[in-house]
Parts: C-alpha cells; structure tokens; sequence
C-alpha cells in the first residue's frame, strides 16, 4: 500500500507472508520523499525484524533500486533491494541483506497487481 502527498512525501507498507511456512510476516513500513523530480527518494523504515533504518533510492524506467542501513544496530545490518517491473501488472524482487561487509540472506518474490 502507497499513499503520497502534494509536496512528494509518500508512505508505503510492504507485507510479505511466508505461506506454508512458520516464519513470521515480514512487515516493512516507511516514509520518505522524492528528492529529484521523479528519480531519486530518500526514507526511513521501520522494518520488522531489524529495527529502525534510513535509506536511499532511485527509480529507473523499469527498476527501483534501493539501499537502507540500520540505525543504532550493534551488527551494523544493511539492504540492497531491486524491484523490477516485468509487464503492467508483474513485478519480480529481490533483497540481500548484510552484516557488516558479509553477505547474511536473500529473498526473491514475484507480486502481481490486483
């Protein structure tokens, strides 16, 4: 869910649920605000399982690329997430997430709109 306001504020809440499976929904909820004309954004994000984070991103003509680090966090976590646009209504993700300069996990997810 995405909502945005006159002056490029926007508000998203990303959900993923892991069916078949006891892993816990992983909920994303940010803020941010476009800080070039319809290109780069910067934003917080309160993620579920790592805590508070800021982070940065750019949108290209079928891609959002981003980047966040955690704030205050003793493993020094951070992300790299790509959002690729495959048609109007599909979409393909993928995410990594770091401890320190370490590789620590991965997830991809495709999402159609509905």
């Amino acid at each position: 869910m995405i909502s945005w306001s006159e002056d490029s504020w926007f508000a998203m809440v990303t959900k993923f649920v892991f069916q078949e499976s006891d892993r816990t929904d992983l909920i994303w909820r940010y803020r941010g605000r476009l800080t070039e004309p319809g290109r780069r954004y910067t934003f917080l994000l309160e993620h579920s399982e790592i805590g508070k984070m800021e982070g940065e991103g750019i949108i290209g003509e079928k891609t959002i690329t981003q980047r966040s680090w955690a704030l205050n966090d003793s493993q020094s976590r951070s992300t790299f997430d790509s959002l690729v646009r495959l048609d109007a209504n599909s979409y393909q993700f993928s995410s990594a997430t770091m401890t320190g300069h370490r590789l620590g996990t991965i997830a991809e997810a495709s999402f159609d709109r509905v």
